[in-house]
């Protein structure tokens, strides 16, 4: 259990690092460095890059920094209801991040480095989740996560 959640930690302090990377370059208006694909301004400057008035990427630095917060506590104080509220955080950051990988690639037609490394990295919390959550047996209280 103990590597399953240090892999959780860190997935998550790593996406934590690319949000904020992309929240600092949103509010000093610079553009960052797009490594390996050219879309990268496109889609950080469109339409779509801000939401309810805040840029996407703090929104995925607060994702980040919540799912952080709810995993450590789960691991320190051995909460199911910590790692469920972790499970239903990293559900919702799935989901979104499909949302985003439809506008990037159908309705932009510009491809972010940084969205799709937040992306993975959302996609493998997942994964991990599913991992702890099999360890931390949720089925004992009846299947429920809280």
């Amino acid at each position: 259990m103990k590597k399953i959640m240090t892999v959780f930690l860190l997935l998550a302090f790593v996406g934590l690092l690319d949000s904020g990377y992309l929240t600092w370059e949103h509010y000093a208006g610079n553009g960052p460095v797009c490594l390996i694909f050219r879309g990268c301004n496109e889609v950080l400057t469109s339409e779509y890059a801000v939401m309810f008035g805040l840029p996407v990427s703090l929104w995925g630095m607060i994702y980040y920094a919540a799912v952080l917060f709810f995993t450590l506590f789960s691991f320190l104080e051995k909460s199911r209801r910590a790692l469920g509220l972790a499970a239903i955080i990293v559900l919702a950051g799935f989901l979104f991040s499909v949302y985003f990988f439809y506008l990037q690639f159908f309705v932009l037609k510009a491809i972010c480095f940084y969205c799709l490394i937040s992306g993975g990295v959302t996609f493998l919390l997942g994964i991990s989740l599913l991992f702890a959550a099999r360890q931390f047996d949720f089925l004992k209280d009846k299947g429920r996560l809280l």
